[in-house]
């Protein structure tokens, strides 16, 4: 994996305020990359439906394997950017906005501000 790539002009914006500036560091995950966890995601855990379909009550656990497999493998193709750090303030309250590291997110991201219930978000100039 690459070290990670600081974005400087990271900032966060809401509609009819002023946009605040926020501190992101992340990696770049490749297509090749994230392709093949998402396919890695899905054989596994597809493969784990049969052996998990002889535990009753039989038919939820392979039916849960299979949507998991499914889930799983969206988010890891999806995942576009990896979060190392990130700090930065609802531009409307000022509280801090939660995206812990290990994320995985894709720009522009929405995020949710706990402390005034609205959906700033999080760009990269």
């Amino acid at each position: 994996m690459a070290a990670p790539s600081s974005v400087a002009n990271a900032r966060l914006t809401l509609r009819g305020h002023q946009p605040r500036a926020a501190e992101l560091v992340v990696v770049y995950r490749a297509p090749r990359t994230r392709a093949t966890r998402a396919l890695l995601s899905l054989v596994g855990l597809w493969a784990l439906a049969p052996v998990v379909a002889v535990v009753p009550p039989h038919i939820p656990w392979a039916v849960i394997a299979f949507c998991g497999g499914i889930y799983f493998a969206i988010r890891q193709w999806t995942g576009e950017y990896l979060v190392h750090r990130f700090e930065g303030a609802c531009p409307r309250c000022a509280a801090t906005l939660p995206l812990s590291a290990g994320s995985r997110i894709r720009l522009p991201h929405s995020m949710v501000c706990y402390s005034c219930h609205h959906e700033p978000v999080l760009e990269v100039q």
